[in-house]
């Protein structure tokens, strides 16, 4: 299914972000900023609230920013009562490898709510994690899925980005006391290396050139 239409929203972040002096030196900033120091994110925290997309086709989707995924309260709560079967979690954090933190808070989502999560980072963050020792990564994406080992998406050097195929199957799920349901999972099919365009200079050109790509499709 393509859409032709975007809707927008606006999903605020429930907790504030510092950098500590490992991540000032794993990003290169101990030279602008003083590691010595806690350097928070000034922004405003307001009233917390959970975005939840439902579909006529079963997808429940909840976006998550940042240290939201790794908070377990409030929002973990919050997002076991939705039960969602997708979770999109956006960050600005280095490789997305699942030894690291992303990957263990994925895991907690994958297995209870049972929820498909893909934790995004920007490039220029992976690409610049590189302080502690580590050489440039091009790991932006992982996937994890209930019942399987989580997945690192690697975007090529010459690629805008990937679009990544995903599967609606309805499972069986059981309760402890024997009551069984079907329940609606997504499975990755694929994923494949796009180049959009040369010269993305407004939103709505870049949205013209995702459906373009999205219709080339399976």
């Amino acid at each position: 299914m393509t859409t032709k239409k975007f809707e927008k929203e606006n999903q605020s972040k429930h907790h504030r972000w510092f950098l500590d002096k490992n991540q000032l030196r794993n990003y290169n900033l101990s030279h602008v900023l003083d590691p010595n120091k806690k350097w928070w994110e000034n922004i405003r925290i307001n009233r917390r609230h959970l975005l939840c997309l439902h579909t006529k086709n079963g997808v429940r989707l909840c976006p998550l920013i940042c240290e939201d995924l790794a908070r377990q309260e409030p929002v973990a709560q919050a997002v076991r009562s939705v039960g969602p079967n997708l979770v999109i979690s956006l960050l600005l954090d280095g490789p997305q490898i699942s030894v690291r933190w992303p990957g263990k808070y994925s895991a907690v989502l994958s297995d209870d709510p049972g929820s498909s999560v893909l934790s995004v980072s920007a490039l220029g963050m992976t690409l610049k994690s590189t302080g502690l020792g580590h050489k440039p990564s091009y790991d932006v994406a992982l996937w994890s899925e209930p019942g399987k080992t989580p997945e690192t998406l690697t975007i090529p050097s010459d690629a805008d980005g990937l679009i990544i195929e995903l599967q609606i199957n309805k499972e069986k799920m059981w309760t402890m006391d024997g009551r069984g349901k079907d329940k609606v999972v997504l499975r990755k099919l694929m994923h494949t290396p796009v180049n959009i365009s040369d010269n993305l200079t407004t939103v709505s050109t870049l949205k013209k050139n995702l459906i373009k790509e999205l219709k080339k499709g399976a």
